[in-house]
């Protein structure tokens, strides 16, 4: 599951926007930003998974029809437990491409 949280090309208009599985009642942990391929930052979101396949849904399912075409997602401490995480080993605060 994913929100739109922060839009910086339209203006906030896609702000609020949310994956068609989202549940009000479910934590969203994982910050994520959709990118173009210049590296451009369009959108901050949160995310209830940064390791496996679901952790592209914002791009998949909204991303790419806004023109992104990467996404990352923000290391938010220092040791993760699991070591097949793709944000095993990063630096706090990191931002890490998928």
């Amino acid at each position: 599951m994913w929100e739109i949280t922060r839009d910086l090309i339209e203006k906030g208009r896609n702000e609020g926007i949310t994956s068609k599985d989202w549940l009000r009642d479910v934590d969203l942990n994982f910050e994520y930003r959709l990118l173009d391929d210049d590296g451009k930052v369009y959108y901050y979101g949160i995310s209830s998974d940064c390791n496996s396949q679901k952790a592209f849904a914002p791009l998949d399912d909204f991303g790419r029809d806004a023109g992104c075409t990467a996404i990352q997602y923000r290391q938010t401490y220092f040791t993760i437990l699991v070591p097949n995480c793709r944000l095993w080993g990063k630096k706090k605060g990191e931002w890490v491409t998928l």
